[in-house]
């Protein structure tokens, strides 16, 4: 299988995902949230999908549902640290 087979074969399951009278709906609504037009929720509440649904489907266009700013690596650093300082429970 190549990549366009691998391609044309998640375009196919997002299709399946969505009714064929919804599916220019729920494009536009990912492309919105791409773009930061449109929340997550917001999204899904517009492309008529559960949230679920939605993220599911953005995952098939491949589209990312986190994207992480300049604050992440330190928030990593902060749970990291935190989580070492707690004890740890033996069973």
């Amino acid at each position: 299988m190549n990549a366009n087979d691998v391609k044309l074969d998640e375009v196919a399951q997002s299709r399946a995902l969505v009714e064929p009278g919804e599916q220019l709906t729920a494009a536009l609504a990912a492309g919105y949230f791409k773009d930061k037009l449109l929340s997550l929720g917001a999204a899904a509440q517009a492309s008529g999908l559960s949230l679920s649904e939605f993220i599911e489907y953005l995952t098939l266009l491949n589209i990312d549902v986190v994207v992480p700013d300049q604050l992440t690596a330190q928030e990593l650093k902060t749970l990291d640290s935190w989580l070492s300082s707690l004890p740890i429970s033996k069973l």
